[in-house]
Parts: C-alpha cells; structure tokens; sequence
C-alpha cells in the first residue's frame, strides 16, 4: 500500500469493501456509473419530487434537539440560550399541525437530557441535577397527556459482573455528570435512553467514584436494562461499557455542530428482541480500557488508532453489542482509511445492520487533499467535508456499505434513521472551515439526505438558507407516513461570533423542515 501523508495502515477490523454512490460529486476518481432506479416508495418520491418547507425562528428561539414521531404527534427534546449565555430546555409534545399540546420545562439546576417514546405513547425523560455531588441522574416517566407518572433517581447499577470492573472500584459510578464551567459543552447528552418496549435501555457516562478528589478527572460509561413495574423502575441488568478514562481534549469550537460533543457522547440503540448496542468515539483512553479489561482490541490496534489524527480531526468510532439478557457480544471498529477526517455523530440499528453518520474528509489516491478556495483564488483554502453514511454488520463489524454525499462544499450528518425504504439523514451543508482550524467562514444550510436500502442513488433535498455569516442546520430527523420532519437551529453563531460583539451572538433560533 503506497504511504504519503496522512495515509495510515488498514486496521484488521476495518475497510472491507467500498460501495460508491452515483449521482454525487466527488473528490474521488474512479466511480463507477450504474442506473438511477425508478421512485417507488413514499420517501424515495418524497425525495425525488416532493414539496420542501421550512419554518424559522428568530433569535432568541428554541432549536431542535430531538424529535420523534408516533403516529400524528411528534415529541421534541429543544433547547434555547438567551441574551445572558443561560441555556434552557424543553420536552414538547406537537399535535399534527404543530400546535403545542403540552410541555415539559426544566427547572434551575436541572438539565434535561434525553427521551423517547415507548409503545404506549408514555415517554421518559433523563434528567440532571447539575447542583449535586453524586447519583444526580434521575428518570421521569410521562403519561400521554403529560401527567407526571414517576421521578426517581438512576441509582448507581446494583448488577455488574465482577469481570466488567478491571481497575474500577467495586462501585465505580458516582452517577454525576460534567460539572458547571467545564469545557463541555452542556449540550453532551451524559444520559441516553431508547425504549425496550414498555422498558428501558439507559446508557450513561459517569465520572468515577475512586474515593478520593481524583475521581472528577476519571470517566467509565455504563448501560442498563430497566424494567418499569408498579409505578417504578427496577434494575434488571447492567454492564461496564468502556472501563477507566479521561475526557478527550478536542478543539474549542462555537459553531454548535457539537464536533466535542460527538468526541465524548454515548450513542444507544435497541433491537425489537432487546438486544442493545451502545456507540461511541474511540479515544486512547477508551480503547486502552477495552484492551485490558475486555481484551476485546489489542494494544497494537489501540496505538495506531492513535496515529490516525488529532482526536477532533478524526474519531476511530467503536460499538458494542449486548443480548437482551445482557451478555456481552463484542466491540467492533470502524476506522476507515483513506480518510485525513472522521467523525460520527448518530448511530441507528435495523435487524443485523448498524448505520453511523458523519463527515469525512478523504483523500485523494496520491495521498493529498483536494482543498478547495471559498472563492476563486482566495485564500485560505477550505477542506472537502463530505456527508458520511456507513452500515456496519452487527456481529462482525464488517462494512456492509459506505457513503459519501458531496454537494460541493462541505456537508456532515447529524442525525440518521432507518426506514422500511433505507436510511433517512439530516444535516448541513455548503458551509466552509479553514483547512489550518476549526474556523468556520460561511455559515451552513441545512441538508436532507435519503439513502435507499435497494442499492438505488442517494436523493438529497436542501433549503435555500446559509451561505451568509450564520448557520442553518439540522440536528434531528423522523419520517411518519411517507412525510419527513426535521429539526435544528437557525441563526446560529458560528466560530468567533461572541469573541467581540459578547453573548447576544451566540444565540439562535428555531428550525423545522418538512419534506413530502
């Protein structure tokens, strides 16, 4: 394999095969033509010929975290930062046309962090009580209405497997989050909840509990199998996800496509049987931990997965699968070379296939980057982001298929969903960063990408936002009835807004995006 700069060797776990789309600019030389199938289903004609409309707030408003749909309804995870830099979020619940139904505020001290949906329309939300030492997580069950069915506390997990704990004390889990004036963000969801029917699947960072001050320096990550019986939840199972590590030290950035948040956040997933499967960004101290207590990569794997790039340049990205009795099935890899950036920021499970979505930026077959100037012959020159779609096989972590979306600038995905079609993704897109940093100097518009599961060309759908001094993105996306809704922010800062002009640039206002 020819070497130049950049270039890494291939990991055993890693590139196994490589599926081009057609249809897509690219940097890439070499793509093979092949038919553009027939739109049969409602997304795929949707995306082919359907109307596109979008709604926008002005600043100060509330952005999209989260949506899902249930039929009519749709419930949203939003979020608002005031003139103050004071964040606030909101648990809304939209009839069809949108009218609010009912709502759900944090309050001071408090920090909502997730939901979802079970079958019987009741939702639960993670909360946090960002005032406290330890066990600050708390679960709060929601009936259809919005009527408070239960809060109670995450206790720390009862039934871990003594081999799960390598060098973490027997209860390792304080059950506390970042604490107030760290350099994450509070937008890193710490607590990740995906329904198990009518139960629940949690899965957490936590800092660890060593007995000593040293324990807000040190995280493990861990995942629960909840039961919900008499008004309550109960402990069914739990198991250590990555043993003892440290936050990754990613760049500063104000540009709110959370690149720090992906660096450090679980991603949690649940199959109809139960089975779970947590994701997440491989960091040294990560990978380390799954080397000597699982001994599920090598340390030989683990260091040149570090060689791969800055940590906020590029993200090695490692899943673990757990049965639905909580049997641990494995880690797999997916650190793809070829590749100067990599990031994942969704994760999403159909049947035995694992999608990610992302960035990427590659490079070309002599081993360089093809930058490209914001304007002809202006400089500095900007790196080639492209839209980035993996489906990974489950039991074996095998590439089953990868893609990139290129429309020109640069794209990523925040958000992904499987459907009966094929994958559904939302982003951003024709915005540029500096190849030297992470300034941003164009702000993005927001992108909607369909990904059909027959093999057919990848069908993309933008709005006519961005390309100015602020962004318009999407950080959210659901599919009811042939119909796509996707949420997010607009009028959001981009690098260095608030370096001069203080806090009132930083904030942002809302972003809905209907296709059909």
């Amino acid at each position: 394999m020819k070497t130049s700069r950049g270039a890494r060797p291939m990991l055993p776990r890693t590139l196994l095969m490589r599926v081009w789309v057609l249809g897509l600019a690219s940097a890439c030389s070499g793509e093979v033509e092949r038919p553009n199938p027939v739109a049969s289903g409602p997304l795929a004609r949707a995306f082919e010929s359907g109307g596109v409309a979008h709604q926008s707030s002005p600043r100060v408003g509330y952005g999209g975290l989260k949506l899902r749909m249930a039929g009519e309804r749709s419930y949203a995870l939003e979020i608002t930062r005031d003139t103050a830099a004071v964040e606030t979020r909101r648990f809304v619940a939209y009839a069809a046309q949108g009218q609010v139904l009912w709502q759900f505020t944090e309050q001071p001290q408090e920090l909502l962090m997730d939901f979802t949906v079970h079958p019987s329309g009741e939702v639960s939300l993670s909360v946090e009580h960002t005032d406290e030492v330890r066990d600050t997580f708390e679960l709060v069950r929601l009936s259809v209405d919005g009527a408070v069915l239960a809060r109670q506390r995450l206790p720390a997990p009862e039934t871990l497997p003594p081999g799960d704990l390598g060098l973490l004390p027997a209860s390792p889990f304080l059950m506390k989050a970042v604490p107030a004036g760290s350099h994450v963000g509070k937008w890193l969801p710490w607590v990740r909840l995906e329904a198990r029917g009518e139960e629940l699947a949690v899965a957490f960072l936590s800092y660890v509990d060593r007995g000593d001050e040293s324990g807000t320096q040190a995280l493990a990550s861990g995942v629960m199998a909840l039961q919900w019986s008499g008004g309550r939840y109960t402990e069914q199972w739990a198991r250590v996800v990555d043993g003892l590590h440290s936050l990754i030290q990613v760049a500063w950035q104000y540009d709110e496509f959370h690149w720090l948040d992906a660096a450090t956040q679980p991603l949690l997933a649940v199959s109809p049987e139960g089975r779970v499967i947590v994701g997440r960004a491989l960091s040294q101290g990560r990978c380390t931990a799954l080397s000597q207590t699982f001994q599920e990569l090598s340390s030989t794997e683990c260091r040149i997965l570090g060689m791969r790039n800055s940590p906020h340049r590029y993200q090695p990205f490692a899943f673990t699968s757990f049965s639905p009795e909580g049997a641990r099935e494995g880690t797999h890899v997916l650190a793809p070379e070829g590749l100067e950036e990599f990031v994942v920021f969704d994760m999403a499970l159909r049947g035995e296939e694992v999608a990610v979505a992302g960035t990427a930026v590659r490079f070309q077959e002599d081993g360089t980057v093809k930058y490209y100037a914001a304007s002809p012959s202006a400089e500095p020159i900007m790196l080639p982001y492209d839209g980035y779609v993996a489906v990974l096989d489950r039991a074996t972590g095998a590439l089953r298929s990868e893609v990139y979306v290129d429309e020109g600038r640069a794209e990523y995905f925040a958000a992904l969903r499987w459907t009966e079609e094929g994958l559904l993704a939302a982003g951003a897109a024709d915005w540029d960063r500096w190849n030297g940093g992470m300034s941003v100097s164009r702000g993005a518009g927001p992108l909607l990408a369909f990904i059909p599961g027959d093999g057919g060309a990848v069908r993309t759908r933008s709005v006519g936002l961005g390309g100015g001094a602020r962004h318009f993105h999407l950080l959210t996306v659901d599919t009811w009835d042939g119909a796509v809704v996707a949420l997010g922010v607009s009028e959001a800062p981009m690098t260095h807004s608030g370096d001069s002009a203080g806090a009132e640039q930083m904030t942002f206002g809302g972003l809905r995006v209907g296709l059909r």
